[in-house]
């Protein structure tokens, strides 16, 4: 009877051996579908750099060497680099995070100013840099513009054009490297800031001011801008480049001021240059839509706005009989010359007698009021066809 219960334990312990069903342990987790908080920028060192990575399984803050592992690469130069996270013990699989080594931050060693201009020095950073990138600004804690970017890994300095008299300007520089065309920035330096010399910039009507490349003249001043116009015929062209009915809103004159014209000024000019909301009315005389309103920051002025500024007789709004322009005391204010002294007809934005016409003024004053051709096009002896921009600039 011995016997036989020793073999039938035996025999039990056999098939519970064959077929026993092992205990299943935890399943792994896939790092891939864990929280990796993100690695900040990395200043350049010239030597390997390796941040830590924090992971997260819902609220339990993971740790290296226990539950995963770090390998990085690309990791010394200025560019992308990487951290591979390679899952441990309950964690598998792997995951690749990129972050960015940048420039070291920049420190601006002087400031100094002379005749409104301002020459910024700063200390050369490692890291073969690309180049500089200088941004200013009218308030320490504004908005900061990019003023110059100053190429070349020995670039340490950088004066600007002449400011604006009497005013405190802010700069910071950075350094930046372009790497597969990208650029990588540095941190900021920290804030330096300059006055220039001289009384704060004003500026009253009939003044003449040089903005840009060219002599102004202020038409007008009210809550610290002055509305300008170009003191000569600046060039010459058509209104439009095709014959058809057009009206200031999509004409290619319009496009060419607030386009290529607009861009040949300076980032510091260009910040003075403060966007205007134009009214385009209808031709006064012929009913001739002036089309919808429009948001520029240059334009031509119109038939109202010739005759406010240069001088109004009262013939716009009363027009005499049948005529077709306006002759009056004031046509030798409106007269306006090339740079070499030739007396040349200008573009206003306003539409002519038709739509396929815009308003100007002749090269003898008179304001055509019916207009010219919007695709004339001459030498300068011609009625028609200069072009003086105008804008609001910040004083």
């Amino acid at each position: 009877m011995k016997k036989k219960i020793i073999a039938l334990f035996l025999a039990l312990s056999f098939m519970m051996t064959v077929f026993a069903v092992p205990i299943s342990s935890a399943a792994t987790k896939k790092i891939s579908s864990l929280s990796i908080s993100k690695i900040s920028d990395q200043s350049y060192t010239g030597k390997a750099l390796k941040p830590s990575v924090t992971v997260k399984d819902g609220s339990k803050t993971l740790k290296s060497g226990t539950n995963y592992t770090l390998s990085y690469s690309k990791n010394k130069n200025i560019g992308e680099a990487k951290v591979k996270i390679t899952g441990k013990g309950n964690y598998s699989g792997s995951k690749t995070v990129t972050f960015k080594i940048v420039p070291k931050k920049v420190k601006i060693s002087s400031i100094s100013e002379s005749k409104q201009k301002i020459t910024l020095t700063w200390s050369k950073v490692s890291g073969s840099v690309t180049g500089y990138k200088v941004y200013y600004s009218e308030s320490k804690n504004g908005d900061y513009t990019l003023l110059k970017t100053v190429k070349g890994t020995a670039a340490t300095s950088f004066t600007t054009k002449a400011l604006n008299s009497g005013t405190t300007y802010y700069f910071r520089v950075r350094a930046y490297k372009t790497v597969s065309g990208a650029d990588y920035n540095g941190a900021n330096s920290a804030v330096k800031s300059k006055k220039t010399s001289g009384k704060a910039t004003s500026a009253k009507k009939g003044d003449i001011i040089e903005f840009g490349d060219y002599y102004w003249k202020v038409l007008d001043v009210k809550d610290g801008k002055a509305l300008i116009i170009t003191n000569k015929i600046i060039t010459y062209g058509w209104y439009n480049g095709t014959i058809t009915e057009v009206t200031w809103e999509n004409c290619d004159l319009r496009a060419y001021l607030n386009g290529s014209f607009y861009n040949s000024f300076d980032k510091s000019d260009k910040a003075r240059i403060a966007k205007t909301k134009v009214i385009n009315k209808n031709n006064p005389w012929y009913g001739t839509p002036g089309g919808k309103a429009t948001d520029d920051y240059i334009f031509l002025l119109s038939l109202e706005e010739v005759v406010k500024y240069f001088g109004d007789s009262g013939k716009l709004s009363n027009r005499p009989g049948d005529a077709a322009w306006i002759s009056d005391q004031y046509s030798g204010e409106r007269i306006a010359y090339t740079p070499g002294g030739s007396a040349v007809g200008w573009w206003l934005r306003s539409p002519g007698l038709y739509g396929i016409a815009a308003a100007s003024v002749a090269n003898n004053g008179d304001v055509l009021v019916f207009g010219g051709r919007v695709d004339a096009e001459g030498d300068y002896d011609i009625f028609y066809s200069g072009v003086r921009p105008a804008m609001w600039i910040k004083l």
